[in-house]
């Protein structure tokens, strides 16, 4: 991986953190998803990096997380969806606002967390790509635009399939069942 200046690493950090806000949260709100409630969940600075959480209810037994971790050092961002099913219907996920959530960062909910990312499109095979900044096409600082369009606006582009997302993920995993009194104790 080619590397970039202090200074200039950074400031390509911070354009991507700005893209990334400017542009995110308001195609997850479309998909219905809003800032996790749950205190124990992050949503900004996480030692160097940021990590921000979303939450959705789906249906009123199904509660969806998006986590998204913006990596300094690597200059990406990594992507989880995860759900689980309540024991309990919810119409409000503002129930949740003064609870932990601590049953939900523990196994066995953290087991079916997986991670997304684009597939490389070869016929046949299912190469993953993640939604990484290209140091390599960073020249000067003019180019810092330019290059951390890419990741946002694929990572933009792919939740807007969130269903299909989902599709994926059930293929993969049966959501774990969380009772709605851990939750909300």
């Amino acid at each position: 991986m080619t590397r970039l200046s202090r200074s200039l690493a950074k400031r390509t950090y911070d354009a991507l953190h700005a893209a990334f806000l400017e542009d995110i949260p308001d195609i997850l709100g479309q998909e219905g998803f809003v800032r996790s409630p749950f205190p124990s969940h992050h949503f900004g600075e996480d030692g160097p990096d940021r990590t921000y959480e979303f939450a959705n209810l789906e249906t009123t037994t199904t509660l969806e997380f998006l986590e998204f971790h913006l990596l300094k050092e690597d200059l990406f961002i990594r992507v989880y969806f995860n759900a689980v099913t309540l024991d309990a219907p919810v119409t409000d996920l503002g129930i949740f606002n003064a609870s932990s959530g601590n049953a939900l960062v523990n196994p066995p909910v953290t087991l079916t967390r997986d991670s997304l990312h684009r597939w490389l499109p070869v016929p046949f095979l299912k190469i993953p790509l993640n939604y990484a900044v290209k140091p390599g096409k960073i020249k000067t600082e003019a180019d810092i635009e330019t290059v951390i369009a890419k990741p946002v606006t694929d990572l933009g582009n792919d939740l807007r399939y969130l269903d299909i997302i989902r599709a994926e993920w059930l293929e993969k995993h049966t959501p774990c069942t969380v009772s709605l009194d851990a939750l909300v104790a």
